[in-house]
């Protein structure tokens, strides 16, 4: 069995990386090729742009005790199929604070993933099943694999859709600098389109 080095484990994480983008990016493109073919009167899908920020931590009553916390800004772009289904690019900036001894300890990363999510209307309120898998992208020794369910409702204001939200995060690391985390999360986002 062969161990590989720090660098071998970037370069085969980047490779998975660009073939998931690849993947999704030739869904997208399906998807607006077919939702091109129908008429216009059977047009229902659309793209999908969402602005999010999720605050997760450990699970402990004060996130300003807790050994780790995340801090999360996402932008997801993607396709919205037939009102119901969502295929989309998470890019997320995250800041984790780890309480390390006597002092807290900041670190800010990049990631970039796939995510889909799914619609239901129950009694005229939307109620979204997001599901996203992500990696860091940046060349910190913190590199992380993070995997998010959330449950997120909805309003309507105009065009926008405001929502917020509760799940799970699991972040697992690349090396033995951090350990598996399983961590509780609340959202609050703005699906503009």
């Amino acid at each position: 069995m062969q161990v590989l080095g720090y660098g071998m484990k970037t370069q085969l994480i980047a490779c998975n990386m660009k073939r998931l983008l690849l993947i999704a990016l030739i869904l997208m493109c399906t998807g607006l090729y077919s939702n091109a073919q129908e008429s216009k009167a059977d047009k229902k899908g659309e793209m999908h742009l969402e602005l999010d920020y999720t605050v997760a931590g450990e699970g402990k009553s004060n996130l300003n005790k807790t050994d780790f916390a995340l801090n999360d800004f996402s932008i997801k772009l993607g396709y919205r199929f037939k009102n119901r289904v969502a295929l989309y690019v998470p890019v997320t900036l995250s800041i984790a604070k780890q309480n390390l001894t006597s002092t807290r300890n900041y670190t800010d990363q990049t990631l970039l993933g796939i995510g889909t999510e799914y619609g239901i209307n129950l009694k005229n309120t939307p109620i979204f099943l997001d599901l996203s898998l992500a990696s860091t992208i940046t060349q910190a020794e913190q590199q992380y694999f993070s995997g998010a369910f959330m449950i997120k409702v909805g309003g309507r204001i105009n065009d926008a859709t405001p929502t917020v939200g509760i799940g799970i995060i699991y972040n697992k690391p690349y090396n033995n600098i951090m350990k598996d985390r399983l961590l509780l999360g609340f959202s609050l986002g703005c699906r503009l389109f």
